[in-house]
């Protein structure tokens, strides 16, 4: 068990709200190092008794965008500029292919949300980058579309 550990890069176990790598592997204990740059030496037991999760195993990450827009808009129009962006970034994986969702309509606040599902390098780095770059490319494009905006705002947590 140790060596198959010792060959993933990223592992996450449930406990952590962020998702650190192993950096050592010991007779008892296991150091990570989390995002928040923060070293956590934990015992071995915990490793063994919860899920691990590799999140760089396939060299790829599902990532997730919610927007909003009016129910208004024209949703072909939507998910027609939203698919092209993604298309044109270069940090985002051809495949598994992109895709947009409606996920909910709050036809008495004006408001439609929307997901952006798709898969970019497993970093965290990357991650944060590349969503950055998604939404701010995302606003300019939905703006000069001329895509309504909602007339009132959803509280998100």
């Amino acid at each position: 068990m140790l060596k198959f550990l010792r060959i993933l890069p990223v592992n996450y176990l449930p406990s952590f709200r962020s998702k650190p790598t192993v950096r050592d592997i010991q007779l008892r204990t296991t150091t990570l190092h989390t995002y928040n740059d923060e070293v956590v030496a934990i015992p071995n037991s915990d490793v063994f008794t919860h899920p691990v999760i590799n999140y760089t195993r396939l060299g790829r990450r599902r990532h997730v965008i919610t927007f909003d827009t009016s129910v208004k808009a024209d949703s072909q129009k939507i998910q027609s500029e939203v698919l092209r962006i993604v298309e044109e970034n270069s940090e985002v994986k051809k495949e598994p292919k992109p895709f947009v969702l409606m996920s909910e309509i709050e036809s008495g606040s004006d408001v439609v949300t929307w997901k952006l599902y798709y898969w970019a390098d497993p970093s965290k780095v990357a991650e944060i980058t590349t969503k950055s770059e998604l939404l701010i490319q995302l606003k300019t494009a939905l703006y000069d579309a001329g895509v309504p905006t909602p007339t009132a705002t959803i509280l998100r947590r």
